[in-house]
């Protein structure tokens, strides 16, 4: 039998450790759960402006991505070029889903450890016209080991285990987001141009017609369902793989314009289809065995640099697609 001490000794102790597992709860699993899943809910459908104050951006100096239509443009100051929509909704679908996992602090004075601060972290603030939808700032990035093994080196294999911290512009609360979304909102402007040559369907072309350079000339044309070159039955598998790798050509280095010397040659490849009556033309203009520049009809004003002859001879048939 317990003597009427011990029991007061084991009542005692039995308070303090559900105290104990109440603090606990409060201060660590109470703080996981006590928040919203996600940092914001926006609808990336509604959003027609995003502002983006990148943290490695010298000074702070913003820009913004503006859409027009159903296209969007990088704004800055008098600067204003077409962004690659893709990279922009790959934006929006991060905007919308970034999930906490934990809260760090409840206080302002946090900021700076966190590099959630004007100075130190990156803001971007979303508007669905007029009203602002998002404003958010994110911070430094950790890696997450559950292992213990390497942090560092189990993130780099993973990049679920890559995370950063954020919080809401308007808010003191600083959280931990899961997954490696910052690279979205860091990028700096001349990284959204839009680097596309082509990007069409290639079911719709009747005309794949090369001029130019006699050695670099030739005509595809589709009559009665089979593709011809020139006069002859061409490897229909072969004008497939062609036509697909046409239909979704980029640019690499953009660049604002032409060399001032003379080319030493040019070549145009004209897209037609004559069901749609449209023709696509990409052209690209030779400076030597190392030079190529590259235009299209479908991103008007942009000229794209390429030092390799992958693309030159892929596209003039010099290679063939696998």
């Amino acid at each position: 039998m317990f003597s009427k001490k011990s029991l007061w000794i084991l009542a005692l102790i039995g308070s303090l450790l559900t105290a104990l597992a109440i603090y606990v709860w409060i201060s660590d699993d109470g703080r996981k759960r006590s928040f919203d899943s996600v940092l914001v809910r926006i609808d990336p459908s509604e959003i027609t402006r995003i502002e983006l104050f990148p943290q490695l951006v010298t000074d702070s100096v913003g820009y913004a991505l503006v859409r027009e239509g159903d296209r969007w443009f990088v704004s800055q100051d008098t600067l204003k070029y077409q962004a690659d929509t893709r990279m922009v909704s790959e934006l929006l679908e991060a905007f919308s889903n970034i999930r906490l996992v934990r809260l760090m602090s409840r206080e302002a004075s946090s900021w700076s450890l966190y590099c959630v601060n004007d100075s130190s972290g990156t803001r971007a603030v979303a508007y669905a016209g007029s009203r602002v939808a998002a404003d958010i700032h994110i911070g430094a990035l950790l890696f997450v080991d559950p292992s213990g093994a390497g942090s560092e080196t189990h993130a780099s294999l993973d990049p679920d285990l890559i995370h950063a911290y954020v919080r809401k512009t308007d808010e003191d609360d600083v959280y931990m987001a899961a997954g490696f979304f910052t690279y979205h909102f860091t990028r700096t402007p001349d990284n959204w141009y839009d680097r596309t040559l082509i990007a069409a369907d290639p079911s719709r072309w009747d005309v794949v017609d090369s001029r130019g350079e006699d050695s670099l000339s030739f005509r595809l044309e589709r009559r009665d369902g089979s593709w011809f070159d020139g006069t002859t039955v061409a490897d229909q598998a072969q004008v497939s793989s062609y036509l697909q790798y046409l239909s979704g050509l980029r640019g690499r280095s953009a660049l604002g314009g032409y060399p001032s010397q003379a080319p030493s040659f040019i070549q145009e490849l004209m897209l037609i289809s004559l069901r749609d009556r449209d023709t696509l033309r990409l052209r690209v203009v030779s400076y030597g065995p190392q030079a190529y520049f590259w235009e299209s009809d479908q991103n008007p004003g942009r000229v794209f640099f390429e030092k390799s002859d992958s693309l030159f001879r892929c596209v003039f048939r010099l290679k063939r697609i696998r």
